[in-house]
């Protein structure tokens, strides 16, 4: 009969390769240092971007748990969310690169949840699939969203994970532990206060307590365990529903669902998951900044450090050559940590097919292709060739370094966002606007390169905080129409006359007029800024405004002690 206790599996081996990963990450770490400090563009100086502003805003308005309140004044959902941002704030409050530390801290903990878990899924047979699952999980730190503020998403995948492990664990004990279960439902608890759409693990619950305890069991009893189970976590996720239900602000305009969507929705959404769309636009990135032989040299070197690494836990016997995969239960987790997503993606009127998926992507894509690798070699009849199982492990270092050196530009461009905004604060504050003035700065940059305006029209404390000034504004010119929605009237900047003022010259959402005395005008292009003397409709030509003036915008006139 099959043991299924934890300790028959090997518990010296588990921890050592969750050391083993903690190893990996450290040296990942030591690569982005050493870069950084060779003057190359990589490494740990990425400032808050985006949205990442709004939280630095907080902490720095809210004066320790007031900052709570503040989010959820604008952002009516996800309540635990803020705690943890409230963990955070020392680090964010005293150093700009603050987030980005946090969110590197979040790389291993999904990858050893990530390999706990799978272990557990397989009894322990598919230790060396968990194991090179997580390596590329702890390197798929890479999404369109620049902003590091996804940090709480995927701890809240993270959470998802333990709710599965722990109820798992519980399970294989023949449910003799409790203390598994309350820790699952804890677990459980945490992923959906942190972020509703990781209450997908209630699925994973039912079809474990289905399938995982099926030997000896009746179809009444084990209807009976999935049912009981299951109401517990639905129970706790339908009371969290009832008291948001009573308390959120927005229901009418941003949590509208409309099922007639979903199938025209559904399968857009799905194709996502399998490939997102932006993938394309990180390969064309990484091929136009650096040749082919540097990014050949990269994926070479690490397929090197990578297969290294795997042979030699293999000779050391933590590993074997076996291509075992629990592919059912990899299908579970696939389902619980994407459903939800898939379904408000595809019944949303604020979502839309793209856009949430990236918040599960670090475990989902390299679950994914890994498990298409692992049944690929599978097929063969002769999976016992040692040849076929080193191809296995072959491939899947080769796709750890492509995940790595794309996880590399990633960070480059990170850094030279940052660079980008220090330089364009460094510009605004060399501007020595008296500190009775309250400026409104709209930008407009003079180059395409996408790194250089990272100023979001929809962040109403970007000036403020770049500048620690509380009476600063920053507002960006925006470039393409505005799509239909909420946000479509604060798009368009309106340049009245001289007596009228300047409509949605601040962030979005602030339609009062502001006089021109404190307007600015400024430009930048990447190195340096400065103001205009005279603006006139032809200089903003191709970017989204209304002119109302029948004359140009004198800024000499207006600003006097920054034009001398």
């Amino acid at each position: 009969m099959e043991k299924l206790r934890a300790d028959t599996w090997d518990g010296k081996s588990v921890h050592r390769l969750v050391l083993v990963l903690l190893s990996v990450w450290v040296v990942y770490l030591l690569v982005s240092g050493i870069l950084q400090w060779c003057g190359l563009s990589f490494g740990f100086l990425v400032w808050p971007m985006g949205e990442d502003r709004n939280w630095v805003g907080f902490i720095n308005d809210g004066h320790g748990v007031h900052m709570t309140q503040l989010f959820w004044q604008m952002n009516d959902r996800n309540p635990l969310s803020a705690w943890w941002w409230f963990l955070a704030s020392p680090f964010i409050r005293h150093w700009d690169w603050g987030i980005y530390a946090i969110r590197k801290l979040v790389d291993p903990f999904l990858a050893i949840t990530t390999f706990l878990l799978l272990n557990r899924l397989g009894r322990g047979t598919s230790r060396t699939f968990a194991f090179v699952t997580a390596l590329p999980v702890l390197m798929w730190n890479f999404n369109f969203f620049y902003e590091q503020i996804i940090w709480e998403f995927l701890v809240a995948l993270g959470f998802t994970l333990l709710t599965i492990f722990f109820y798992c664990r519980y399970i294989d004990n023949k449910s003799r532990s409790g203390s598994d279960l309350a820790l699952a439902l804890l677990c459980y608890f945490v992923a959906f206060t942190t972020y509703t759409l990781q209450s997908g693990a209630i699925i994973g619950i039912a079809l474990l307590a289905f399938f995982r305890s099926a030997q000896g069991q009746h179809l009444q009893a084990r209807l009976k365990r999935t049912l009981v189970d299951s109401s517990f976590f639905g129970i706790l996720f339908l009371l969290y529903d009832c008291i948001w239900y009573t308390v959120n602000r927005n229901g009418h305009l941003y949590y509208r669902l409309d099922p007639s969507s979903f199938y025209s929705r559904f399968i857009i959404s799905f194709k996502q998951f399998i490939y997102h769309g932006t993938f394309n636009t990180f390969i064309h990135s990484t091929l136009s900044d650096w040749s082919l032989w540097t990014i050949a040299g990269i994926v070479f070197v690490a397929f090197l450090c990578l297969y290294s690494l795997l042979a030699n836990l293999v000779a050391k016997r933590f590993l074997d050559l076996k291509t075992h995969i629990p592919w059912g239960w990899v299908l579970m987790v696939l389902l619980a940590i994407s459903v939800p997503t898939m379904i408000i993606e595809s019944t949303s009127s604020e979502w839309a097919p793209a856009d949430r998926s990236i918040m599960v992507q670090q475990v989902w894509q390299p679950l994914l292709y890994v498990t298409f690798i692992f049944l690929f070699f599978r097929l063969f009849h002769y999976n016992a060739s040692r040849k076929t199982q080193q191809a296995a492990l072959l491939c899947t270092a080769f796709f750890g370094a492509l995940v790595f050196t794309q996880s590399l530009n990633y960070n480059h461009h990170l850094v030279l966002r940052t660079h980008y905004q220090m330089a364009l604060t460094d510009g605004l504050k060399n501007l020595h606007i008296p500190p009775d003035i309250s400026p409104y700065f709209l930008l407009k940059t003079t180059s395409d390169n996408a790194d250089i305006n990272t100023i979001s029209i929809f962040i109403p404390n970007y000036g403020s905080t770049m500048m620690r000034r509380s009476n600063v504004s920053l507002r960006a010119f925006a470039t393409k129409p505005p799509a239909e929605g909420t946000r479509q009237p604060y798009w368009v900047i309106q340049f009245g006359t001289d007596k009228k003022g300047v409509i949605n010259a601040a962030s979005i959402g602030d339609t009062h007029p502001v006089p021109y005395k404190n307007l600015w005008i400024v430009y930048f292009d990447g190195e340096k800024v400065w103001v205009p003397a005279t603006v006139n409709k032809k200089d903003l030509s191709g970017l989204q405004i209304d002119w109302q003036r029948k004359t140009p915008i004198n800024q000499t006139m207006n600003h006097q002690w920054i034009m001398r």
